[in-house]
């Protein structure tokens, strides 16, 4: 499954808006779940994340919009020198190759 994931953050008056295209891997011959998540960056320049996700319990296929959410309101949540999350969007997309 692909989703395009803009979320805007900000820290002391400074807005960043930032994109990724998300994306989930499940390979059937891997340990736990199985599954990797890839987010590509669209915006800014930013770096690209690549997140093995196999023996994370928070997981779970059919709620994978929640998954993305939380991933980015843990880890631009304004703590310890990092942005705070004031908006976000997740729009699941068409994937030609299916």
């Amino acid at each position: 499954m692909k989703y395009e994931l803009n979320f805007v953050c900000e820290q002391d008056g400074d807005v960043v808006t930032q994109g990724y295209d998300v994306e989930f891997f499940y390979n059937p011959n891997q340990y736990g779940n199985g599954t990797y998540m890839s987010c590509k960056n669209h915006k800014r320049g930013y770096a690209d994340y690549y997140m093995d996700i196999r023996y994370d319990h928070d997981y779970h296929k059919d709620q994978q919009v929640q998954y993305i959410v939380d991933w980015v309101m843990n880890t631009w949540n304004g703590k310890n020198g990092s942005y705070r999350t004031t908006e976000i969007s997740v729009k699941e997309v068409e994937d030609g190759n299916q």
